[in-house]
């Protein structure tokens, strides 16, 4: 979201039968460097042009990031209506789901919107980790998905 003016440009150049873009972003920043009624004017711009998605991946203490999810913007909630945006969670022990059920839990988070997915670089530790992930989902309600370039390919990069 550090390239607000950029996502406004590439959708006003968009060819008109497009009808949804998707944004990814780890929520650390707010959806710009704008103020808050700043934001909330751009997203009602931008919805009255197309259909947006969010997907706001939050880091977690398994990142490396010292903060980890402690750094995620209110704002995401606040702002972002509830249709249009998803949380995604990379996790790979009890500890990163109970990190990801706090946060859901004091961010007021839809657990529909909440999508866990294996922190893995092989396939062999993703078919692991199914099972853990799939009970959590099944417990908290959440949504699983499968990392498909992890079964493909490994950790290789550019695919």
């Amino acid at each position: 979201m550090l390239q607000v003016e950029e996502i406004q440009e590439l959708i006003n150049n968009l060819p008109l039968n497009v009808k949804k873009v998707g944004v990814e972003t780890n929520g650390t920043v707010p959806p710009g460097r704008l103020t808050n009624q700043e934001i909330a004017s751009f997203l009602d711009n931008v919805r009255n042009l197309v259909d947006m998605e969010y997907c706001v991946s939050p880091k977690l203490l398994n990142s490396g990031s010292s903060a980890g999810i402690d750094q995620f913007c209110q704002e995401w909630v606040n702002y972002v209506c509830k249709d249009n945006i998803n949380f995604k969670f990379v996790a790979g022990t009890k500890q990163d789901v109970f990190e990801i059920e706090n946060f859901v839990r004091v961010h007021n988070i839809p657990r529909r919107r909440v999508w866990l997915m294996p922190e893995c670089r092989t396939s062999t530790r993703h078919i692991e980790l199914m099972p853990l992930l799939f009970e959590s989902a099944v417990q908290y309600g959440f949504n699983l998905s499968p990392r498909l370039h992890i079964l493909a390919y490994q950790n290789k990069r550019g695919v």
